[in-house]
């Protein structure tokens, strides 16, 4: 029985490096799918500028192991910053999109799968939204994802069974990494996750930092503190990212003019917005926008 994806269903935007590395699909019996863990693809990307991958929602579980570069994920509405040594897992169900982040190249290895026992492990390691962690120097699970990345589905006698004791342990390692991480992480204040959701849902504000600490009741030193320790990025670039975001998602989607763009994220100056987004991207909005717009018109903003 043939077990396939349905690339043009799922993938809404992907750059032509994605297509050429997918393997192709092979087959998986009805006892597997009812009894064992088993993937629909495993793979090492290699992801150069520009690159966006974007996916509807479809019913598998994906775990994505950053080995060098740095990347993005947007996923239910949250920006995460996968950074070498860290690992993802989420489920499919819910779209998401991928992206590079300050750097121009990111290897990353993955696996899409579905099995058995797998939701009852997800529900254990997602609990308050946990989807991404750093990973141990002595983890095996980079090792366990090069087995079934490199795995030769034709060859073993009981390869169902090995593929999904593979899966199966791949899963534990990380139970494992969330417990140990979780355990040196204590909950973020309460004022900090509430100063992050002004700074996700009106980022096209100005905000001053003492007007921040007098709202919060914090000096000013103490939100550039726990900002940078539980979020592991300064108060002033995770808003300027968050902009980023928007923008490159209007570059993408829309034809408004560069300029305009810029003053709805809250970058009125447009040299700075332009300035900002290079710095981040390697190239300007222009630019941007024509890798997805190669013919459209564009606004002499620049």
């Amino acid at each position: 029985m043939s077990n396939t994806i349905n690339y043009e269903t799922i993938i809404l935007s992907a750059p032509p490096q994605f297509y050429q590395s997918i393997p192709n699909s092979f087959n998986v019996s009805s006892f597997a799918k009812q009894h064992l863990n088993y993937f629909l693809l495993a793979d090492t990307m290699q992801a150069h500028f520009p690159f966006h991958l974007k996916f509807a929602p479809f019913d598998a579980y994906l775990v994505l192991y950053t080995v060098e570069g740095k990347g993005k994920l947007t996923y239910k509405d949250q920006t995460y910053q996968l950074q070498p040594h860290t690992v993802m897992w989420i489920d499919c169900n819910a779209p998401f999109e991928l992206d590079l982040f300050e750097s121009s190249h990111w290897q990353f290895k993955y696996i899409i799968f579905k099995g058995a026992n797998s939701a009852a492990y997800y529900t254990h390691f997602q609990q308050d939204e946990y989807i991404l962690c750093p990973i141990s120097p002595i983890s095996h699970l980079p090792e366990i994802l090069n087995h079934l990345i490199n795995f030769n589905k034709d060859t073993p006698k009981l390869a169902e069974f090995i593929i999904s004791k593979l899966i199966t342990d791949l899963l534990t390692e990380l139970i494992l990494s969330k417990e140990i991480d979780s355990s040196q992480i204590v909950a973020m204040p309460k004022y900090l996750s509430e100063l992050k959701n002004l700074f996700d849902t009106h980022y096209m504000d100005h905000f001053n930092l003492d007007e921040l600490a007098d709202t919060y009741h914090v000096s000013k030193y103490k939100i550039i503190r726990d900002f940078t320790t539980y979020l592991h990025t300064s108060p002033i670039n995770y808003l300027i990212q968050k902009r980023l975001q928007v923008a490159k998602e209007l570059l993408r989607n829309t034809q408004q003019p560069v300029y305009e763009i810029a003053a709805f994220v809250g970058i009125d100056n447009l040299n700075h917005f332009t300035n900002l987004f290079k710095k981040n991207t390697g190239v300007t909005p222009i630019t941007y926008r024509k890798k997805y717009h190669p013919d459209s018109l564009e606004f002499l903003d620049e």
